[in-house]
Parts: structure tokens; sequence; C-alpha cells
């Protein structure tokens, strides 16, 4: 094997390696399904990137079981606003992220039960960070 192809196929293996984990800046939404704990628990999506710091995420098809939740966007540099009582819906909700929050961040949805639901509750539907 000559030089150069071996050059070109160690770069396209660091590549490889570099690029799987780093999530991927969504414009298409991505589905999610996660356990929601009883009692004001807590439950998380997958991150995406987000690609303007300036663009609010989307959620929609949810579903908590039959159950109210509050949603809201989540990231290591901070939280955005909650979205209080959100129900079944197929429509799309529109969810602030923190202001800290820059292109680039990784982002997620975090779903919380009410302090009144006594069960555990699968929460689904779909979401972008945009």
């Amino acid at each position: 094997m000559n030089k150069t192809r071996k050059k070109i196929m160690a770069v396209t293996f660091m590549l490889a390696l570099v690029g799987g984990p780093i999530a991927s800046a969504q414009t298409s939404y991505a589905n999610f399904s996660t356990t929601t704990g009883r009692l004001n628990g807590s439950g998380y999506t997958a991150y995406q990137k987000k690609t303007n710091a300036s663009n609010s995420g989307d959620v929609q098809k949810f579903y908590n079981g039959g159950y109210n939740a509050d949603i809201r966007m989540n990231s290591s540099v901070g939280s955005g606003t909650w979205r209080r009582q959100i129900g079944s819906q197929s429509t799309t909700t529109t969810i602030a992220a923190h202001s800290s929050v820059k292109s680039g961040t990784n982002v997620r949805i975090q779903v919380s039960n009410n302090l009144t639901t006594t069960v555990n509750t699968q929460s689904s539907g779909s979401w972008r960070a945009r």
C-alpha cells in the first residue's frame, strides 16, 4: 500500500472515531421514550446539538401515560423555563432554551411528573433542538 493511501485511511478512521459519539444538529424530529419517575420525578431524552442559540426547541406527539407533565430544555450550562401541565397532544409545543445555551451546545428535554403523580410514567414523543 502506498503512503498516500495509508494516510487517507488513517484520517478516515480518525474522523469516524471522533464523529461517532457527537450528537448531530437536528432539523428533523427525533423520537424519544423515557421513564419519568413518580412524585415529581424526571426523565430525559438523548442529547441533540443546538444549531442556533436563539432558536427554541419543539416537542410533538407527546404522551405521558394519560398524566400531565412539565417539560423544559436542559443542558450543562442551564435549563430553560418549564412548560407546565403538558398533556397528551399531537400538536407542537415550543420550549425555550436557557439564555446561556450557545450554538453547538448539547441539549436535551427534561420531563417532570407532577408531585401528585403516584406512579412512574412512560413519556414519549418526538423533538428537535433547532
